[in-house]
């Protein structure tokens, strides 16, 4: 049903008369994350007292980290909506650049703060993100322990082998090329990307058949928004990709660790280092 825009006037008044006026300066004492690449950052620097909200995708299965599992399930969720957010009353709300924009320029107006964090293409933006969250809720000295712990962690796992190409599959045969933080995630552990071996730069959409002749020695299948089935996510299922190449391994690599620039990435990593052809790696 459409709301007339006297309806529409009486919730942005009813809202507004709730909101708490301009953001206060300061560090921010309760932040709210709509997003689930904002929910690990916030995770990794904040202690649960200062976190008022995550996005819900952060408990969704593909999403959810094991090892944050209780600390998760414990702290409040929201879905990205604006009474949501002033029902929460926050000092700072952090999200993607891509969340609804009009949703956000209505939180703006009715006073809040909020910061959008673009996607990480490249290691040094992760680390750029994790020293602006760091900056922006008033933890700069733990962002950059993280960071250090962070390249230390991925220098560890470097070790100069090259282990041949590998197929990062998304939803709709999504796969990345060069200038891509999966590009850096597989170059970290000693693979080209697909997308690098075929020439191309960002993300792009491949047929069944280009992905049958391109001779992967590693594939790994996106495994996020599979519940409930959709003609996208059944063509991973299709028998031909299980065929590509014979002699390829699977590796799992749940979306959590290479969509979102955070330290998470280290699994990914380190599950990509330890693959090998014809031995598929089966850690979830």
């Amino acid at each position: 049903m459409r709301l007339s825009r006297l309806t529409l006037a009486a919730v942005f008044a009813c809202l507004a008369a709730l909101s708490p006026g301009p953001a206060a300066a300061g560090p921010p004492v309760r932040v709210a994350s709509m997003n689930q690449c904002t929910d690990q950052l916030l995770l990794l620097l904040a202690p649960d007292e200062a976190i008022a909200s995550l996005s819900f995708v952060s408990r969704q299965r593909p999403w959810l980290d094991p090892a944050q599992q209780a600390r998760i399930k414990r702290l409040p969720v929201n879905h990205g909506a604006a009474e949501e957010m002033v029902r929460l009353n926050p000092d700072l709300i952090v999200t993607s650049a891509f969340s609804d924009p009009s949703t956000l320029s209505l939180l703006r107006r009715l006073g809040y703060r909020v910061e959008t964090f673009e996607p990480e293409t490249s290691l040094e933006e992760v680390r750029a993100s994790i020293r602006r969250m760091g900056a922006l809720i008033g933890a700069p000295i733990r962002a950059e322990d993280v960071i250090r712990e962070f390249d230390a962690g991925l220098d560890a796992l470097r070790d100069g082998r090259r282990r041949g190409v590998l197929a990062e599959i998304g939803v709709g045969f999504w796969v990345p090329g060069s200038g891509t933080l999966s590009a850096e995630i597989a170059e970290a552990a000693g693979y080209l990307t697909l997308g690098e071996k075929l020439g191309y730069s960002g993300y792009r959409y491949l047929s069944l058949e280009e992905l049958l002749l391109s001779a992967p020695d590693l594939i790994a299948l996106s495994n996020a928004w599979s519940t409930p089935p959709s003609l996208s996510t059944n063509a991973l299922q299709h028998p031909a990709v299980g065929r590509i190449a014979g002699g390829a391994a699977f590796v799992d690599l749940p979306d959590r660790l290479t969509i979102c620039g955070s330290p998470a990435l280290l699994e990914a990593v380190a599950r990509l280092a330890r693959a090998r052809p014809g031995t598929p790696e089966s850690g979830q």
